[in-house]
């Protein structure tokens, strides 16, 4: 009996040593995962705590993208684009609702930087959230985020003075309004010179080629829940 006893405590001994000696975060215990599922789960975590520390996923800065409403068969005649921390931007074009094509072009950060204080300058964090448009009508988008400040405003860029909010235009509508201009010039001289083809999902940073409403970064949801 004694025996059983001394082999039983010394079993309990060397359980609680072996306890003491363990850290007692997870980063100290070994993972079975292989390196590239252990860098891809960091990367999507990042991606979700902060939109900058994973460029490929995050949320552009910047986005300008024209939505046709009920009108169908309809085409964009210019450009949307989207801009990213890092320098990275696109611009497609559309028809109804699927991508016809994509480009990539890399600007100075510098750029970048200096486009978004002419956003925040003019004054776009200000204006009330919301599509100035009649219902059912196309219209453009301006999505921005700067400065812990975000926000997501449309207009049809009508200035038709028997047309929707022209007809009695408010204050906040003419503050839209000379805001809009600002930040369509700023893009206007950001914009790089070069641009390539995207023939890679991974250069389209989540655009949706095929239902491009389906693209989380251009739905105002987005914008108004980070």
């Amino acid at each position: 009996m004694k025996v059983r006893y001394s082999v039983c405590i010394a079993s309990l001994f060397l359980v609680l040593a072996s306890c003491s000696n363990r850290d007692a975060t997870p980063e100290a215990i070994p993972s079975t995962m292989p390196k590239a599922d252990l860098e891809n789960r960091d990367s999507a975590t990042q991606s979700l705590v902060n939109p900058e520390a994973s460029p490929s996923t995050g949320t552009p800065v910047l986005i300008l993208h024209e939505t046709f409403g009920n009108a169908r068969g309809s085409q964009t005649q210019e450009y949307d684009l989207a801009f990213w921390q890092d320098g990275y931007v696109l611009r497609w074009r559309c028809r109804d609702f699927s991508v016809l094509s994509v480009e990539s072009a890399v600007a100075n950060k510098g750029m970048i930087a200096e486009l978004m204080e002419r956003v925040e300058t003019a004054g776009f964090f200000d204006l009330q959230a919301k599509i100035w448009t009649p219902p059912d009508a196309g219209y453009w988008e301006i999505g921005a985020r700067y400065g812990g400040r975000m926000n997501f405003v449309g207009w049809d860029e009508v200035k038709n003075p028997n047309y929707g909010a022209n007809i009695r235009p408010t204050a906040e509508y003419k503050k839209l309004q000379r805001t809009w201009k600002s930040i369509r010039k700023a893009i206007r001289d950001s914009l790089p010179m070069v641009w390539t083809p995207v023939v890679d999902d991974a250069g389209l940073r989540g655009l949706n080629r095929s239902e491009v409403f389906q693209t989380a970064w251009l739905r105002f949801e987005t914008w108004k829940n980070r």
